[in-house]
């Protein structure tokens, strides 16, 4: 019993050692202007010369899964590698050799000895189901990228002839696969073609064979075809009967893939700069710097290549004190675009290494007229103004800027007062040259910044002359702002006017910001459209709460005066006072709820109420007073007539009355 507790307790520090025992990170890449994604993990001790192992996911699968499921990154930390999972596109892969999805996996084998530092003469290659068969259409091609290539359970057509180069490969399928079925896709035999055709001549074959991971539940069958020089070629064809990612077999491809590298003695070659996350410009200028080394020799040539041109070459006669060899390109402005670097390596013995990265180059901000004094579209210049001030949004070259305004039918030019590149410019209109009533255009040309970039020639218009608003003469668009402005100004006067009497005292803390503007914008003028449409909108603004706010007031008191006024009315009139909606009426008028406190005269929404709930005792009121019997009499002249909402009438006026609180119908 002790030692089955050790061993759980082993085991349990074994699990919590392996929580912690990778990195795990997304990385994202450009290919060919698209992003494209991995899930990578690194050891915790990571170090440069690891070496890597690229994996592709099945068909409508993905990156999570595969990893979830094949659990190769569980070996990094004790086998010290790295290994990336490629994220297919919309979950499925470009099988083209050529395509998209192939320079997904040369731009990822590039970024992965850019950025963890991998030994680019040790990248193995494994793949699920379509992630096999994407392989297999592109494995012709990359025999000099890929040391050794572990596809598993997918295979589309006979590869076999596209195959010309030595390679290193173990296919992993099981007997049972109901998916990529073993027999409907002639595994074994595709398998053998291929072995065949390289001349991998020794073959040997093993049966009821585990994988070496030393867990494993199924068996299968391991044959291996080899040559001379060390190549193999093994097909492991194991007893299971679905169509999955296996770790078990993780075990089997590191184990094989481990042991094969491309030529040691080929160089080595890195893209230092530009890195695949800098951002660029079509203005900036970029410095390229290659770093290379080689083995067993020096490096001969470095050659730099973009978008396929070749643009420079450094050359190099002997070894290095280092081993390090350089070279360094200033790449002046490159255009809006995607662009392809592509570094080749030589060295002594003749052996290349190259790696590509893509670049995007996006365009450049524009250039821009941040603020303008006077404002585009001004007006109300008077005609001795001269002094025109600009700021761009970068430094422009004052020496090519032209500023330029049509006066007496030719082009009169300002005089820049700024020299070399500035943000801030101010343009001067000579004293020599006069200005007239009118409107004119001045037109900015030349607007070139210290970045290269162009603006293009910019119009502002502006009105000089038209100080007076009922100028008949002035532009309409000067009237109309200035009369909104007189407008609103005459509105917020006649308000805080009309707002003076004690009943609106209420509303003081609403007239005190009124008053202020009316003093502020009592003398009010300017050049600028904007300002004056700025004053307007804030006259207007505030106008509005107190205009609100008088006009319920005024329906407070006017309805409380109105239900005081029909209790006076009918105070001593016993038909109407004895009934219950005269009280009604006359106890909402005595009503707290209804005779607002100071307090409450400040709220809308009490007001609103109290009005409105007085109004409903009026109309029970009045309701009661138009229901009195009719009676007929002679008009009487000397009595003061009133209709029954108390208004006064005129001497011809007939229908019905109210004479002496009583109501009676005008017949004459």
């Amino acid at each position: 019993m002790k030692q089955f507790k050790l061993l759980l307790i082993l085991s349990a520090l074994t699990l919590c050692a392996n929580v912690n025992a990778y990195k795990k990170t997304s990385v994202d890449i450009n290919v060919n202007g698209q992003s494209r994604n991995m899930v990578v993990f690194t050891p915790n001790a990571l170090s440069e010369g690891l070496p890597l192992m690229l994996v592709t996911h099945g068909m409508n699968q993905d990156p999570e899964y595969q990893y979830g499921a094949d659990k190769m990154y569980e070996l990094i930390d004790t086998a010290k590698f790295v290994i990336a999972y490629l994220r297919g596109i919309d979950k499925s892969w470009d099988m083209s050799d050529g395509g998209k999805d192939k320079n997904f996996v040369l731009k990822a084998i590039d970024e992965m000895a850019s950025r963890y530092g991998v030994d680019t003469n040790r990248v193995y290659w494994s793949g699920f189901s379509m992630g096999s068969m994407f392989m297999y259409a592109v494995m012709g091609s990359m025999t000099d990228k890929i040391a050794a290539f572990a596809p598993c359970s997918g295979m589309m057509g006979d590869p076999s002839g596209s195959i010309k180069k030595k390679i290193n490969l173990i296919h992993c399928h099981a007997y049972g696969d109901d998916v990529v079925v073993y027999n409907q896709f002639n595994i074994r035999n595709n398998v053998t073609k291929i072995a065949n055709n390289l001349k991998y001549t020794h073959y040997t074959k093993r049966a009821n064979y585990k994988t070496k991971n030393g867990t494993s539940w199924f068996s299968g069958d391991r044959e291996m075809w080899t040559n001379d020089e060390g190549n193999e070629i093994v097909l492991y064809s194991f007893n299971v009967d679905f169509h999955n990612p296996m770790g078990e077999n993780s075990y089997e491809i590191w184990n094989f893939c481990k042991r094969f590298s491309l030529d040691p003695n080929i160089p080595k070659v890195s893209i230092v700069s530009p890195n695949t996350d800098d951002k660029y410009t079509r203005v900036d200028t970029i410095n390229v710097e290659i770093e290379a080394s080689d083995p067993d020799g020096y490096v001969a040539s470095i050659a730099l290549m973009i978008d396929g041109a070749k643009k420079c070459t450094e050359t190099f006669t002997e070894a290095s004190s280092d081993g390090k060899y350089a070279l360094n390109y200033v790449w002046i402005r490159p255009s809006q675009g995607n662009h392809t670097l592509k570094v080749v390596a030589t060295d002594n013995d003749g052996k290349t290494r190259d790696v590509s990265r893509s670049v995007t180059i996006a365009d450049a901000d524009p250039l821009t007229i941040v603020s303008s004094d006077p404002e585009n579209n001004s007006f109300d210049l008077p005609l001795d103004f001269r002094t025109f001030n600009f700021t761009f949004s970068y430094p422009i070259d004052c020496s090519k800027v032209k500023a330029s305004m049509s006066l007496g039918g030719k082009n009169r030019y300002f005089d820049v007062v700024q020299t070399g590149f500035c943000k801030d410019v101010t343009f001067v209109l000579p004293d020599t040259i006069e200005l007239e009533t009118g409107k004119r255009s001045l037109r900015l040309t030349g607007l070139n910044d210290n970045r290269g970039v162009t603006l293009t020639t910019q119009t502002y218009r502006f009105t000089f002359g038209y100080a007076d608003v009922n100028d008949k003469d002035a532009p309409s668009d000067v009237r109309k702002i200035k009369k909104a402005f007189y407008d609103a100004y005459s509105t917020a006067s006649a308000i805080y006017d009309s707002t003076a009497a004690e009943r609106y005292q209420s509303a003081e803390y609403l007239r005190e910001p009124i008053k202020e503007l009316i003093d502020l914008y009592a003398d009010f003028a300017s050049t600028s459209p904007s300002r004056w449409n700025e004053a307007t909108d804030t006259l207007a603004s505030i106008i509005i709460p107190l205009q609100t706010r008088k006009e319920n007031l005024d329906l407070y008191y006017d309805t409380y005066e109105y239900a005081l006024s029909l209790i006076n009315q009918y105070a001593n009139d016993s038909t109407v006072n004895s009934n219950s909606r005269y009280t009604r009426l006359q106890n909402a008028v005595n009503s707290t709820m209804y005779k607002l406190k100071p307090a409450n005269l400040i709220k809308d929404d009490k007001l609103i109420t109290a009005a409105s709930g007085l109004q409903r005792y009026i109309d029970q009121l009045l309701s009661l007073v138009t229901s009195i019997g009719n009676v007929t009499v002679e008009s009487q002249s000397n009595l003061q007539e009133y209709d029954i909402l108390g208004r006064p009438v005129k001497d011809n006026y007939k229908g019905i009355v109210i004479i002496n609180g009583k109501k009676v119908v005008k017949v004459h």
